[in-house]
């Protein structure tokens, strides 16, 4: 791949709320991809967006967050360019980030 894509990832405790998602959806038509991972008390959020051109490539979101909450123990899916889960097993969150960035790469 001749562009480079950074994987942005938090793993912290953080509020989600509905603003996230339209938010989230607006990714610049670029080689953009977010992958957030943030711990409240039992549950870690997952969300994913990736810009158009990424979707066109062949990027897909739900599919991202499904393998990587599957790995959390939970579950997850959405849109090609945007989708969220969660999971409850914290000690595979490094796991979860990895498997996002292995995802990503391939594209």
């Amino acid at each position: 791949m001749s562009s480079i894509i950074t994987v942005i990832s938090f793993s912290f405790c953080l509020f989600f709320s509905e603003n996230w998602s339209s938010t989230l959806s607006k990714i610049p038509s670029d080689n953009s991809f977010v992958f957030l991972v943030a711990q409240n008390a039992n549950v870690i959020k997952l969300v994913c967006a990736a810009s158009d051109v990424l979707v066109a490539k062949g990027l897909d979101c739900g599919k991202v967050i499904k393998e990587c909450a599957n790995i959390l123990g939970g579950n997850g899916g959405g849109r090609k360019n945007f989708a969220e889960g969660s999971g409850k097993d914290d000690t595979k969150m490094q796991d979860a980030l990895n498997k996002a960035k292995e995802i990503i790469e391939k594209i």
